[in-house]
C-alpha cells in the first residue's frame, strides 16, 4: 500500500476566518477526503505543531503529525509527498531539497493553482477595497509586480524539485509551463461538493457575487454596472455579495461610487459565509454575476453550474474552460460589457434557455469530475 503524506501547513489556514472559504483550502479539503476513501493509499496529513487539535476535528480518523519542517522527515521508499496548496518561498524551495536529500526515493507532487502574482495587472479600482480610494492602483500594481518577481523566483526552484506537478486548468497548466517546459504537469477537472441538486425554480431571485472582498473580483466594477441596470430597467432585484470585511463595506459606501439609493434598496453586502450558507444562495439566486479578471480555475462558476444556476461571467482566463458556451461572457475591464450582460441574463426568454444549457452542461462537468478523479489518484500513486 501507498503512504501518501500531504502537507497542509500552508494551504488549510485553521485559524483564519476568511481563509476557511477560499478555493485553495476547498481543494486541499475535498483532496484529502478523496484519498482517503482510497483503498489503493494510507493518508497522514503533516500540519503545525500547534494546529494538531484543530486537524484532528477536521479529519477525524486520519493519522496527523506535527512538524516543523519536510527536513526532519524520514521516509520510505516509494512514500509520496504531497502539497495541494505550494508555500511559493525561498523557505518552502529549502525544506523540498532537505527533503530530497534525505529520503531520494520518495516521490514528490505538488498542486500549483495559478501564477496570478504575476498575470494580474493594474486596475484603476484596486485601490477602494484595499486601502480607500486614496491609494493610487498604479501603486498597488507595482508592489505587487515588485513582489511577484520574487515569487516567481522561489517558485521555479519548487517546481524543479516536483517529480509531478498537478494544477486544476489547462490554462494554470500554460502559465506554469512558460516557467519551465521540462516538468512533468497535469491538470485535473476537480471536485466541487457532494450530491449538489439543480435547483430550477429561481427566475425571480436575486442576483449573486461571491468572494466579492478580492480585488481580482471585480465587484466595484460589477456594482457600477448593476446600478446601470436597475436604473435602466426600474428593476427591484437586489445583488447579494458575499465575503466583504466590514472595512469593505464602509469604503464602498464611502466612496461614492454608486448612488446610496443603490446600496439602501438594491444590494445586500455580506461577510464570509459557510458552505451550507452558500449553498442557499446559489439555489435561490437567479444567476452568478462574476467577472473576475482572474482565475486559476474558477470556483463559482463550477459552483453555480452543479446548482444548476447560469452564470454572467468573464471570458479571460480559465472561467470558460468551466461553463463552455453555457454562460453569458464580458468584458472584466468594461462596465457597459458586464451592463449588457445582466440585461440579456434578465430576459425572460433567453433566461429559460440558458437553463436548459447549463443543465446539460453541468452533466458532462459531473461525469469529467468523476473520471478525473480516478485519473489523478492513479498519477499522484503510480504515475
Amino acid at each position: 500500500m501507498k503512504h501518501v503524506f500531504i502537507d497542509i501547513r500552508f494551504s488549510l489556514s485553521l485559524s483564519a476566518t476568511y481563509a476557511k472559504f477560499n478555493g485553495g483550502n476547498n481543494y486541499t479539503i475535498r483532496v484529502i477526503r478523496l484519498l482517503d476513501s482510497m483503498r489503493e493509499c494510507s493518508t497522514h496529513l503533516l500540519c503545525e505543531v500547534g494546529a494538531v487539535e484543530n486537524a484532528r476535528n477536521l479529519f477525524p480518523g486520519i493519522d496527523i503529525r506535527g512538524i516543523d519542517s519536510l527536513g526532519e522527515l524520514r521516509l520510505n521508499d516509494g512514500d509520496v509527498l504531497f502539497s495541494p496548496h505550494v508555500d511559493d518561498s525561498k523557505s518552502y524551495a529549502h525544506e523540498l531539497e532537505e527533503l530530497k536529500f534525505n529520503n531520494p526515493k520518495c516521490k514528490i507532487c505538488l498542486t500549483v493553482h495559478d501564477r496570478r502574482h504575476l498575470e494580474l495587472g493594474s486596475d484603476k479600482y484596486d485601490g477602494l477595497l484595499r486601502e480607500g480610494i486614496k491609494v493610487p492602483s498604479a501603486a498597488l500594481a507595482l508592489k505587487r509586480r515588485v513582489g511577484g518577481v520574487s515569487v516567481d523566483k522561489a517558485l521555479k526552484r519548487i517546481i524543479a524539485l516536483a517529480d509531478k506537478i498537478f494544477t486544476v486548468s489547462n490554462y494554470s497548466m500554460q502559465a506554469i509551463l512558460r516557467m519551465n517546459q521540462n516538468i512533468d504537469i497535469k491538470y485535473y477537472t476537480q471536485r466541487i461538493g457532494d450530491d449538489i441538486t439543480a435547483k430550477a425554480d429561481r427566475a425571480d431571485g436575486d442576483i449573486l457575487f461571491v468572494s466579492a472582498g478580492r480585488r481580482e473580483k471585480n465587484f466595484v466594477r460589477a456594482l457600477i454596472a448593476f446600478e446601470k441596470y436597475v436604473e435602466a430597467s426600474g428593476s427591484d432585484i437586489r445583488l447579494i455579495a458575499t465575503g466583504l470585511s466590514d472595512r469593505q463595506k464602509e469604503r464602498i459606501i464611502k466612496s461614492d461610487i454608486v448612488r446610496k439609493e443603490t446600496i439602501d434598496n438594491h444590494l445586500e453586502m455580506r461577510g464570509y459565509i459557510d458552505n451550507a450558507e452558500l449553498d442557499q444562495l446559489y439555489d435561490s439566486c437567479r444567476f452568478l454575476l462574476y467577472p473576475s479578471r482572474n482565475e486559476g480555475y474558477g470556483l463559482p462558476v463550477a459552483e453555480a453550474m452543479l446548482h444548476g444556476m447560469p452564470s454572467v461571467a468573464s471570458r479571460v482566463s480559465s472561467i470558460p474552460e468551466v461553463t463552455g458556451s453555457a454562460a453569458v461572457y464580458v468584458s472584466p475591464t468594461s462596465e457597459d460589457s458586464i451592463y449588457r450582460g445582466i440585461s440579456l441574463m434578465m430576459d425572460d426568454d433567453y433566461y429559460e434557455k440558458m437553463l436548459e444549457y447549463v443543465l446539460a452542461r453541468r452533466r458532462i462537468m459531473i461525469e469529467q469530475i468523476k473520471l478525473d478523479e480516478r485519473i489523478f489518484v492513479n498519477d499522484l500513486l503510480f504515475g
